[in-house]
């Protein structure tokens, strides 16, 4: 599923490519719409201006000229194009501009659209925690108690959103705590440690442009894979399942 960096290098695409030019028509055929959904992407009149956007973790809002929102999810596989000629595979959402188009493609169907009057109407019933980029030391330390799993309570958007699987494995083996650790047994330097990679692992996938190749040397995404090795200690990574999710991690380094 694209996380954080994912949308946000998602939304500066749609912005560099469509932003600011005149909406012809759009369709959408195949996405939900969530239910603050105020009309259908075909209500939307010719003419409207994507202005700008506003992400909050995976979600992303793109500002209407009429004063509305356009809400997209991508889903598990979703991604946009701009493009001209040919509709691309899989699109699901298609917003035609003058001299080129915006496809969201989204293979499994699994996103999500909307027409909304404010991100809020989406944001405050799903009672989205601070976003992941901008969440400071002591409110996300506030926030991160309990008994459950470090790695689970990373990935429940309503403790932070925009963290999901691979970069809460990320974040955790930087902080040298192992995934399954509960919450309530990290004492202070941990803590600090695990809010301190958030921000610097969202960074880093994004100053890469979210190649994971391009990653920083010594980071786990570049080789979190079966046969891959820890780039510290070079023994292999070890697997389980935490929280529901695939977790890769080093029994060597991380505690």
């Amino acid at each position: 599923m694209p996380e954080l960096p994912e949308v946000e290098t998602f939304a500066r695409s749609i912005a560099g490519g469509v932003g600011g030019e005149a909406l012809v028509s759009s369709t959408s055929s195949g996405l939900r719409y969530v239910k603050e959904s105020v009309c259908e992407v075909e209500d939307i009149a010719p003419g409207t201006v994507i202005e700008g956007y506003r992400r909050h973790g995976k979600a992303l809002f793109l500002k209407l000229s009429s004063g509305r929102w356009l809400y997209i999810h991508f889903g598990m596989s979703g991604r946009p194009l701009v493009f001209d000629g040919d509709e691309p595979p899989y699109t699901r959402l298609r917003l035609d501009f003058e001299g080129r188009s915006l496809s969201v493609q989204d293979p499994r169907r699994l996103g999500g659209v909307g027409v909304l009057d404010s991100p809020e109407d989406y944001l405050l019933p799903r009672r989205r925690g601070p976003d992941a980029l901008s969440v400071g030391r002591e409110e996300l330390l506030s926030r991160l108690k309990g008994g459950r799993a470090v790695k689970a309570a990373l990935m429940d958007q309503s403790l932070i959103a925009g963290v999901g699987n691979l970069y809460a494995d990320e974040v955790l083996f930087q902080a040298a705590v192992l995934p399954r650790r509960r919450v309530d047994s990290l004492h202070e330097e941990e803590r600090a440690a695990v809010h301190e990679w958030i921000g610097r692992a969202l960074r880093a996938s994004l100053d890469a442009g979210t190649d994971l190749s391009r990653l920083p040397e010594g980071m786990m995404l570049r080789v979190r894979s079966k046969d891959g090795t820890c780039p510290r200690c070079l023994i292999p990574w070890s697997v389980g399942t935490v929280g529901g999710r695939t977790s890769y991690f080093c029994e060597g380094c991380q505690r």
